[in-house]
């Protein structure tokens, strides 16, 4: 280590030597920069929950209803798609939750309207065509057929002739949805036959045959309205 000179006019002191300090390392060149860890996207755990917490809203308000729902979740004037909708229950985490309430419902309304198709899907604004879909993707295809068989069973067991003829007068519309109006009015008129040889010959007969079967004036009309149809002039 070289020794340090003496200044002129200095008193001299004790030799000091000078330290040598090690170099420092260059910069490299052309190195990269320290690469930094990207920001963690957000989660969307919440957006799901807090969609899952609106649609389970509305299916306490409207119930699984899907032409109400759609408009609900729509714009106005402008519904969701029924694909549209189905999707929207599957990213919250909710399809079977909505399946198990809609065949809640359909049994429900089904038992309701004594198995009458029209009424249900009026009931849900649907259209037929919708409605047995919507029964078929709920897998109760067989299960509404034989509740509908069985209240066929019920409307053709019904006593006769003022059950029988009661039902021909007040719920043609639900006969027909089960497909038996015409089986039923077919057997009033082969019943009843008899009865209207005479009573056709009388002065009032829808009197005659109200007194003659003990019914009422509606089941009389609609009875006499059968057996004119039938009979030759």
């Amino acid at each position: 280590m070289p020794r340090a000179r003496q200044l002129p006019g200095v008193a001299s002191g004790p030799p000091v030597r000078r330290r040598a300090h090690p170099p420092e390392p260059a910069a490299t060149l052309g190195a990269p920069p320290e690469a930094t860890a990207p920001p963690a996207e957000p989660s969307a755990a919440p957006d799901v929950a807090a969609q899952a917490k609106k649609l389970r809203t509305l299916l306490g308000e409207i119930g699984p209803r899907r032409r109400a729902l759609a408009k609900e979740l729509g714009s106005k004037g402008r519904p969701l798609s029924t694909p549209v909708l189905l999707a929207r229950f599957r990213a919250a985490g909710l399809e079977r939750e909505l399946g198990q309430r809609e065949r809640d419902l359909l049994r429900a309304l089904f038992a309701r309207h004594r198995g009458g198709e029209r009424k249900v899907a009026g009931d849900l604004e649907l259209s037929l065509d919708e409605l047995k879909t919507l029964v078929r993707e709920r897998g109760l295809a067989r299960e509404i057929e034989a509740m509908r068989e069985r209240y066929r069973g019920e409307a053709r067991k019904a006593d006769w002739p003022s059950a029988q003829l009661s039902n021909l007068a007040l719920r043609r519309a639900w006969l027909e949805d089960l497909g038996i109006h015409a089986e039923l009015s077919s057997g009033a008129v082969q019943r009843a036959g008899r009865v209207w040889e005479k009573a056709r010959r009388s002065k009032d007969p829808v009197q005659a045959l109200r007194r003659e079967l003990r019914i009422g004036p509606a089941e009389a009309r609609v009875l006499r309205d059968l057996l004119s149809r039938s009979t030759p002039a």
